[in-house]
């Protein structure tokens, strides 16, 4: 029997791979965390949902149970602490789709940005860490700020922004040497940062958008994560995709390997491009919603559907800009706020908070309140921008 072995971490009323593979000839396997139902499973007698907690390693097994007996497998991985795995057990049992030295490119953070710096793309200084004194060789090399980070860290998760003396000497009473090994620091690259999301397929970039975000540091900061999709048509947009282009074209040098992927860039007051770094499947935050509600392409499903080696229908256009402005969970939002009535650009808008008391927040995923909003111009879109932005400053607590 052919299986679609799918590892999920997603709500599985927002991931709905009955329907995305549902022309899929076989079973449908997932494995997922505990709690997170089996609603899909009870309509289609082709769906499995075995429950596993993924932050432990009896999923492992589990998954190679399952492709010892399939005839053909497949396994899906959409989160990207779970790339690195789905890209072992595909290279260690022959299975379709990316293998350990594309997946390491595109996660391991010092492989990338060593491979940016060989391929000739601006990125930002850096050094690997590997003790306690290269903490102090950084702050020497790069002044303030700069930048520490996990070399497989995501979502800001690991990141560190050393401002001064003070900052850099309380990092290292707090971590010594072991926490320290494993990760690198890099000069602070001041300037807007920006996405780009897409498609790259047959060894082409078949779709990008380009979309201006606020850093995750930023974020966690208290003051608020904006994304929101910018008119395609101008010579940023234009310079954002290339540079895009060739960061993918820098890491799948040589590989016929079909992905979604985010790739973001420092855009300077002088107008230079540095890449930040890019990985191999759709973005996280709410970025694939303001696509979808953009151009009406679902990058979820086309990563699932090309993992299955299915056909994908892709669409390049956008309809409209869309964006997300989400208050990070240091902030609460009161349970009964309501977006003024008049404000018919609202998408949807998903309270978290519940009047529960603030706490910290350590990734995009850590928010009270996330609204999409829409709007028919990127003038338009970023004075709705700032509109949000200050009606939700005015009704938040701390």
């Amino acid at each position: 029997m052919s299986r679609a072995i799918i590892i999920n971490r997603w709500d599985l009323r927002h991931v709905n791979y009955q329907s995305w593979l549902a022309d899929f000839q076989g079973e449908i396997v997932i494995i997922g965390s505990v709690g997170r139902g089996n609603e899909q499973s009870a309509s289609n007698r082709n769906l499995r949902y075995l429950e596993a907690d993924l932050d432990q390693s009896l999923w492992l097994s589990m998954t190679v149970d399952l492709i010892k007996s399939s005839t053909k497998a497949y396994l899906v991985a959409l989160a990207e602490m779970d790339i690195l795995s789905a890209a072992s057990l595909r290279e260690l049992f022959g299975i379709y789709g990316q293998k350990n030295i594309s997946a390491r490119r595109f996660r391991d953070k010092l492989i990338m940005k060593k491979s940016f710096k060989d391929y000739g793309i601006s990125t930002a200084r850096f050094i690997e860490l590997h003790c306690q004194a290269d903490v102090i060789q950084a702050s020497e090399n790069f002044g303030y700020p700069f930048v520490i980070k996990s070399r497989y860290g995501m979502g800001s998760i690991g990141t560190f922004k050393i401002s001064g003396d003070v900052e850099r000497d309380n990092f290292l009473l707090n971590n010594d040497s072991s926490f320290i090994n494993g990760f690198l620091a890099e000069e602070f690259i001041s300037g807007q940062m920006y996405c780009v999301d897409g498609v790259y397929k047959d060894k082409v970039v078949e779709v990008s958008f380009v979309s201006k975000i606020s850093d995750g540091l930023t974020h966690l900061r208290s003051e608020g994560y904006y994304h929101y999709l910018i008119d395609q048509d101008t010579a940023i947009a234009n310079s954002l995709r290339e540079t895009a282009r060739l960061a993918i074209e820098a890491l799948a040098e040589g590989e016929a390997v079909n992905f979604t992927f985010h790739c973001e860039v420092f855009v300077t007051s002088s107008g230079e491009l540095f890449v930040c770094e890019i990985a191999s499947r759709t973005a996280g935050a709410r970025i694939p919603c303001t696509i979808k509600h953009g151009s009406g392409l679902d990058l979820n499903k086309v990563m699932c559907r090309l993992q299955c080696d299915l056909p994908v229908d892709l669409n390049n256009k956008l309809e409209r800009l869309c964006g997300a402005f989400i208050i990070p969970s240091t902030l609460s939002i009161p349970s009964d706020a309501m977006m003024p009535e008049e404000w018919d650009w609202i998408i949807e808008a998903t309270n978290f908070g519940k009047d529960e008391p603030s706490r910290e927040a350590k990734t995009y995923s850590d928010s009270s309140l996330e609204v999409l909003f829409f709007g028919k111009n990127q003038k338009e879109i970023e004075d709705r921008l700032d509109k949000l932005r200050s009606f939700l400053y005015s009704i938040a607590r701390r």
